[in-house]
């Protein structure tokens, strides 16, 4: 039987269009939930950086799409080597893959962060998951950190430590 994700602004639509897909296998979700819902689908096609982009979807973090690369990166790098260190490790690759300076890879992301975590009512079950109790934003090193921990919880067999 054929799947078919319905991403529905309201629940107005949902029974009629039900009724007419009576031969498919229905998913339905809102349109923040379609990230999720399309990895639940096709769990297997997603390679490291989808799965760090659908975290930092849920945590609707805003920024340009630059930095939001740059931060991508970061988690990545902070996955696959544990015993990283942010400064003297991280944003040095990160200023020379993407042409900038340390100074400035570090401001972007803290700017970044300072403003998705002023709108983080907007999903707060993602941002206590990822950082439980925290009462004020989280530095970069500390978002980074938290990032690369929850991802390597949730998906053990993805993120093991050389791979």
């Amino acid at each position: 039987m054929e799947r078919i994700l319905l991403i529905l602004e309201s629940d107005d639509l949902r029974e009629g269009l039900i009724e007419s897909l009576s031969d498919f296998q229905v998913d339905i979700c809102k349109p923040h939930e379609a990230a999720e819902a399309l990895a639940r689908l096709q769990p297997d096609t997603l390679d490291d950086t989808d799965v760090i982009d659908r975290l930092f979807a849920r945590l609707r973090l805003r920024g340009k799409p630059r930095v939001l690369a740059i931060l991508c990166t970061a988690v990545l790098i902070a996955l696959r080597d544990p015993d990283y260190m942010l400064t003297k490790d991280i944003y040095p690759v990160l200023a020379k893959e993407y042409g900038s300076n340390t100074d400035a890879v570090d401001q972007a992301i803290r700017r970044m962060l300072r403003r998705s975590w002023a709108h983080r009512e907007e999903n707060p079950h993602i941002w206590e998951l990822v950082f439980p109790g925290c009462t004020k934003c989280p530095t970069n090193g500390e978002f980074i950190t938290a990032a690369a921990l929850y991802l390597g919880k949730k998906y053990p067999s993805r993120f093991r430590k050389g791979s």
